[in-house]
């Protein structure tokens, strides 16, 4: 009987070290989801890179302008889309701002511009209002000249 609760005793706190082993792992990996893997390349070794913190919260414009012209459908959609950012992005901007973080909010898409290090990547991606996390990688993009109309297709 004794050998039995030994054993039992045993295997339960195996199956918690286990549990709590797996736990560990998950956590450590599971802010990298929310990351594109361009971004976690950027900022190998210490290095420093430019990506995109697109927020949760995104607007709602389904009711913006039925019934109205042009013009006031435009002015709607831009307070709509403005107001919401500066609100959602408060927090934010605030939790930035305190780590001194070079950053530049945007409100057509509900998201928010920074250069930063693998630290403040990882703790922007932890954040329950961050959505999704992109690296801002330039690329030069070739465009038909005049001579070369584009093609139709």
């Amino acid at each position: 009987m004794k050998q039995l609760i030994l054993r039992s005793t045993l295997l339960l706190g195996l199956l918690a070290l286990v549990t709590f082993a797996v736990r560990a792992v998950r956590a450590e990996t599971a802010w990298q989801s929310r990351v594109d893997p361009a971004a976690l390349r950027a900022t190998d070794d210490g290095q420093t890179a430019e990506f995109l913190v697109v927020l949760n919260s995104q607007a709602n414009l389904s009711g913006v302008g039925r019934g109205a012209d042009q013009t006031d459908r435009g002015r709607h959609v831009y307070e709509t889309l403005a107001a919401h950012a500066a609100r959602t992005q408060a927090p934010l901007r605030a939790w930035l701002d305190g780590r001194g973080a070079t950053y530049r909010a945007y409100w057509v898409t509900n998201l928010i511009w920074v250069r930063g290090d693998r630290d403040l990547l990882r703790a922007l991606a932890e954040r329950g209002d961050v959505a999704q996390i992109y690296a801002n990688i330039w690329q030069r993009v070739g465009l038909p000249s005049a001579a070369q109309p584009a093609d139709p297709r």
